[in-house]
């Protein structure tokens, strides 16, 4: 007689890393991103409201490569090759 087995996950049953990723990955773009833009419009000093710039940018970066995924990165390097 034969055991009904459960099958295994397709990830192995381990935590879902996915969107952890894409929110660290975005969010790093959107820290890099004011401080390139600084640089072509030349910034020469670094006060709060740029601080607040490069925070606001990084989560709105975070939460757009959970939302729209590899769409998000697609969209940005088609606008990165525009300029």
């Amino acid at each position: 007689m034969t055991k009904n087995i459960p099958p295994i996950p397709p990830s192995g049953g381990g935590p879902d890393l996915e969107s952890p990723v894409r929110f660290g990955c975005g969010f790093t773009i959107g820290l890099f991103v004011p401080f390139l833009w600084g640089f072509f419009w030349e910034v020469t000093t670094i006060g709060w409201g740029i601080m607040a710039v490069c925070a606001i940018s990084a989560l709105i970066c975070g939460v757009l490569s959970i939302k729209y995924g590899d769409r998000f990165w697609r969209s940005l390097v088609k606008f990165w090759h525009f300029w």
